[in-house]
């Protein structure tokens, strides 16, 4: 992370699949969630990313791929289901809603 000179307040995020312009607030969420879920590649970052930003993030991996890696959505299902369990439960919660195609996970208060 790094500061943005264009846009006051604001720092840059790289990964290797990605760059992000975000809020400092937001950074350090990230920062903070990165630290704790230890991400395995760009894919697990951006969904940490989104979940910094947001506050929530889709339960069902086929919301985040697309194209040929749609064949090995269940690859990719086990993988988000595991970022989330390092992040445990007390910083991310499963809120199931109509099923598991439209439950979603979210910070839990005070993250």
């Amino acid at each position: 992370m790094e500061a943005y000179p264009y846009e006051p307040g604001a720092v840059r995020i790289v990964a290797r699949d990605f760059v992000a312009i975000v809020p400092r607030e937001v950074a350090a969420r990230f920062d903070e969630l990165a630290r704790r879920a230890r991400p395995r590649g760009s894919w697990q970052l951006k969904i940490l990313l989104e979940l910094a930003r947001y506050g929530r993030v889709a339960a069902k991996a086929a919301h985040w791929v697309r194209g040929r890696a749609a064949s090995y959505e269940l690859h990719y299902q086990r993988s988000l289901d595991g970022l989330m369990e390092r992040l445990g439960e007390q910083y991310v919660q499963y809120v199931p809603h109509r099923g598991r195609r439209a439950a979603y996970y979210e910070l839990r208060e005070g993250e």
